[in-house]
């Protein structure tokens, strides 16, 4: 049975409030996990802590980023164009960062 399959506990605005990974988000973020880890995101990038972003482009300017934080907890988050960019370009940057250093 896959992640989208379990039925979580909602309240009445349909957030998840059974304990575990997804509390707090929606079913959508659920169904956007499920998709990142069958490799359908259209973007991923990890940071140099380790966290992965999946990226999906929802349109031109419309994005949604899942990831997962250092507790396991999956967060969704609707990013547009530019900051999107802005994300990936920040991770870029720290990884050059740290490249540099070590090459000094």
């Amino acid at each position: 049975m896959g992640l989208g399959k379990v039925m979580y506990q909602k309240d009445e605005n349909g957030t998840i409030i059974s304990p575990g990974k997804f509390e707090g988000e929606n079913q959508e973020t659920v169904d956007y996990w499920e998709e990142a880890m069958n490799g359908m995101a259209d973007e991923e990038i990890t940071d140099i802590d380790g966290t992965q972003y999946s990226i999906f482009y929802v349109s031109d300017n419309s994005n949604i980023v899942i990831h997962c934080d250092d507790n396991g907890f999956v967060y969704k988050s609707f990013l547009n164009k530019q900051e999107k960019n802005k994300l990936v370009s920040e991770i870029i940057n720290a990884h050059l960062e740290v490249i540099n250093h070590d090459n000094k």
